[in-house]
């Protein structure tokens, strides 16, 4: 019986240390991108990172769910004109070996035999 509850001890130890890891992983996660979020100013940067610091368990959480996390529009403008190099570059690359290229994102291919 005694290495019955040793081992059901060793589930409830194991299941609770489980639980605090995933816990601590989300609190840092939340604070690495409370502090990294450019859509943020500095007066919602210390609000948040004092959210997160000073209600545990729920701050993380609510950060993750309510603050704004969508990438900046420089960000957004950055990789479409690094989306557009590509093509570009791709477009060049066969017009040197004297294929034709669509500009078109999904291009049809050529028919064959007609």
């Amino acid at each position: 019986m005694n290495s019955i509850d040793d081992f059901a001890k060793a589930v409830v130890a194991s299941g609770f240390f489980g639980i605090g890891f995933f816990s601590f992983i989300v609190w840092l996660y939340a604070l690495i991108s409370a502090l990294k979020n450019e859509r943020l100013d500095s007066i919602l940067k210390l609000t948040w990172v004092l959210v997160i610091l000073f209600v545990p368990l729920i701050g993380p959480l609510i950060y993750i769910f309510v603050a704004p996390h969508r990438p900046t529009q420089s960000q957004t403008s950055f990789q479409n004109f690094l989306a557009r190099q590509r093509q570009a570059q791709k477009h060049m690359h066969c017009r040197k070996r004297g294929q034709s290229v669509s500009m078109h994102p999904n291009p049809q291919p050529p028919e064959v035999g007609s």
